[in-house]
């Protein structure tokens, strides 16, 4: 859609916009559904959903010229460059390690009564 000049900076904006949804996403979902429910924080992720793919129907374009498809060895032949391994394991780690930690601060250790830990 943007060409190849802008292709850096899309794929950036898109990985900016997984991180940000995780880091934001995930502490106001783990709060809505402590203060409403799980059902309700499900039904919430739902409406964004909807709200997206509407901003998606009226914004993005209709038609999209694209090349001709490409063979598959051609297609996987940057997974030989070990720089895109990395870069791609250290984005996916770099997003989704958060998931590992947000239940350990988001609740109150085991041994603690409800008393000690702070509002």
């Amino acid at each position: 859609m943007l060409g190849p000049r802008c292709a850096v900076g899309a794929i950036a904006t898109v990985l900016t916009g997984f991180t940000a949804a995780t880091a934001f996403g995930a502490p106001i979902g783990t709060a809505f559904g402590s203060g409403f429910g799980w059902r309700a924080t499900m039904w919430f992720v739902a409406a964004l959903a909807v709200i997206g793919i509407c901003g998606v129907l009226t914004l993005a374009p209709r038609t999209i010229a694209t090349a001709p498809p490409e063979n598959l060895r051609r297609r996987f032949a940057p997974l030989a460059d070990p720089r895109v391994l990395t870069t791609t394991m250290v984005a996916f780690t770099s997003v989704y390690i958060l998931y590992t930690y947000i239940a350990a601060t988001s609740n109150p250790p085991p041994e603690a009564s409800e008393d000690a830990w702070p509002s």
